[in-house]
Order: C-alpha cells, then structure tokens, then sequence
C-alpha cells in the first residue's frame, strides 16, 4: 500500500514538472575557474534521475553479490535438513519392521542436519538396545546430554527404563534418584520407580505409596486395584505372625477381601496358625459366590474339629463341579480326617483319574498306609515323587 502511494506521488511529481518544464525549460549556468556549463534545468532534472537510477542498481548488484555466499549456505542447509528429514522418517519406518541396525544408521547419518537431533539421539539409542549394544546406546544417551542438557529427564528415564528392562536395577536406582533429586514429580518417574520397587521386592513401600499413585493417577483404575491386591497378598504371606496378618487382613476394603490371591494367602496363614474354623469359614464365604481352583484345594487343608458342615458343603459343590479333581482330594481329605476311609478312597481315585498330581498321589499312598495296604502305598509315593521331579 506504501509503495502504491509513493509511486503515485512520484508520479504525480513527475507529470507537474513536466508541466512545468515545457511551459519553461528554464536555464543552468555552471562554472568553475575557466569551466562553463550551459543547459537547460530539464537535462539537470534528467542527469540527478539517471544518477539515482544508475546508484540504486549499483547497491542492489552488490546487495546481490554480498549474499551469494549467504543463500548458497542456506540453500544447502534446507537440502541437508530435507535429507535429514527423510532419512528420520524411513528410520521410523525400519524401526517398526524391527530393522534396527539400518535404522540406526538412517538415525545417525544426518543427525548433525536434523531439526531435532535429540530426537535422532534416542531413536539411535532405542535401536542399539533392541540390538543389545548397551555401550553404544549409553553413549548416545551421554552425547545427547552433553549437547541438549535441557532434556536431561527426559534422557535420564528413558535410559532408566532400559536399565530395568535389562535387569539392570543397581544401575536404574542411580538414574532415578538422579532425576529425584531435579524433578521427583514425573508420571514417568513415578513408574519406572514403582516397576523397580516391584523388581526389588519393596512390597511395604509400594503399598505406602499406593495413595499417591491413585491421587497423581499414574496408573489406570484397573493396573492399581492389580496393584493393589498384588501387594496385599504378598504382604500377607510375608507377615511374620498371624496377629500382624490378622490386622492386615482388617484394613482390606470388602472388594480385596473378595479376592483369590489374597484369600489364599490369608488362609494359609491361618491353617500354618491352627485357626482351622477362621480359615474354613472365610474359604467358603469366598467359594459359594465365586469358584476358584487353588482355594478349593486350600478348603481341603482347613480341617474343622466338626468336619460334618464341612463335608456337606464339599459335597454340594461338587454337584456343579464334579470334574474338578482339586475339590475331590478336598474331600478326600475331609473324609479321612473322619476316618470315612472307603469314601475318601472313591474320591482320591476319581480325582486321579481326572489329574494327576503329586499332591493326590501324595495323599492316596497315605490313605493306602491307614488301609495297611503298604505296597500299593509304597508305589503311590514312588508315582508321586515321580511326578513331582517331572514338573520341577
């Protein structure tokens, strides 16, 4: 629009003194010591408008010239940065058909061109783990450090990660507490700490950091309440007495105490204690709404004083689960601690015929022992032991 306006100005300047010029072309006189000059003020007008017009183009040639260098160094930059960046993007591509070597030669080969090299450093370093180059992948990490130290969590976890996939947990710890110290509040930080408190066994201090993780929402509902019973259950199985159990058992909300892993945790510390009547009737509760395979075989172990309730109950379930060979060494076993031996003997020998396991032959060569029937005991525990060493 300024430009529009000025050559309309110059224009109308122009034509006003063309007007001018015509009516009066006026008269110049220049002289200097014997030196004169006579003309009219047109051709004054006309020689300073050629002089401008010859000075304008002069500047602009060497305005040209001048940058030359400029342009041809700018014109080759955009070339490597468009190499680069194809190059990126078919690493990407040999990276999801897991061609890791040429991938990380594509990521390499214009990291120095790319527009983000950082990016081009952990690609490189994500293709020399998958390869197990660990030294290499260290030293693009540590080199993208060096050069890009504002990313330097993010570099930090992602080696972490690796150090744990690896197994490398002694090296993972120094990373992380590293990133603890400058940013202790990062989602990731937060996983890969808690994925190494699991690989560690800290099961007390990932409980206690179990109401954080649910208010950061660092993981999704489901990965806690997995988390969440996880924990408990080991915990329960490693409480050093049944009173320290007992109160663990208390502080579970009614959802948990629901829960396979850790009702059965719960109840083998109960039957290790001698609370037979506790463990039975938290093993039934649990079985009669929702069946489950290794609290069934569990139910057989929590022998009653009054085993009458008991066996019926057994008894029951076996209407919908009679192809179960689990409840049927239970109440085998319910049958022998009431000394009903020909029953226990039908049930151990139908649960046999469906699965075999060192655990009914076990209890079959101990049925057969009471019976005093020694060489077909001998032979069970022989059978047992056998099956035994196989699934070992």
């Amino acid at each position: 629009m300024i430009t529009l306006i000025s050559t309309l100005v110059l224009l109308f300047l122009a034509v006003a003194a063309g007007l001018m010029i015509q009516k009066d072309p006026g008269y110049l006189l220049i002289g200097y010591d014997n030196l004169s000059i006579e003309s009219t003020l047109a051709v004054l007008l006309g020689a300073i408008l050629l002089f401008y017009v010859l000075l304008h183009v002069a500047i602009r040639l060497l305005e040209f010239i001048f940058k030359i260098p400029n342009k041809l160094h700018s014109r080759q930059t955009e070339k490597a940065r468009l190499r680069a960046h194809r190059s990126l993007r078919r690493a990407f591509t040999e990276m999801l058909e897991q061609r890791w070597q040429h991938a990380e030669q594509l990521c390499t080969h214009y990291m120095k061109q790319s527009e983000a090299p950082l990016i081009n450093y952990l690609l490189a370093a994500h293709c020399a783990h998958q390869m197990g180059e660990s030294q290499r992948r260290d030293d693009y990490i540590q080199t993208a450090l060096n050069e890009h130290g504002h990313a330097a969590t993010a570099l930090n976890l992602s080696l972490a990660s690796w150090y744990l996939n690896d197994e490398q947990t002694k090296n993972a710890k120094k990373i992380l507490d590293r990133v603890e110290k400058t940013n202790p509040q990062h989602p990731l930080f937060k996983k890969l700490n808690l994925e190494y408190q699991q690989k560690k066994n800290q099961w007390k201090t990932i409980f206690n950091s179990l109401p954080e993780l649910r208010k950061k929402s660092i993981l999704t509902e489901t990965e806690l309440l997995q988390l969440e019973q996880q924990s408990w259950g080991i915990l329960l199985k490693q409480s050093p007495n049944i009173e320290d159990s007992k109160v663990l058992w208390s502080k579970l909300c009614k959802e948990n105490q629901k829960n396979p892993l850790i009702v059965h945790a719960y109840s083998q510390k109960l039957i290790q204690a001698e609370e037979m009547e506790l463990a039975e009737t938290i093993l039934r509760e649990l079985l009669n709404h929702s069946w489950d395979e290794q609290l069934a075989n569990a139910y057989g172990l929590a022998i009653k004083k009054d085993t009458t309730q008991q066996l019926n109950c057994a008894e029951t379930w076996l209407v919908e689960h009679q192809q179960s060979a689990t409840l049927l060494l239970s109440l085998a076993r319910i049958c022998m601690a009431r000394q009903l031996w020909g029953k226990a003997k039908l049930y151990l020998e139908t649960s046999l015929s469906f699965e075999k396991s060192a655990e009914s032959y076990y209890q079959y060569a101990e049925l057969l022992t009471q019976l005093g029937e020694k060489e077909a005991a001998l032979e069970n525990y022989r059978l047992g032991l056998q099956h035994a060493l196989t699934k070992a």
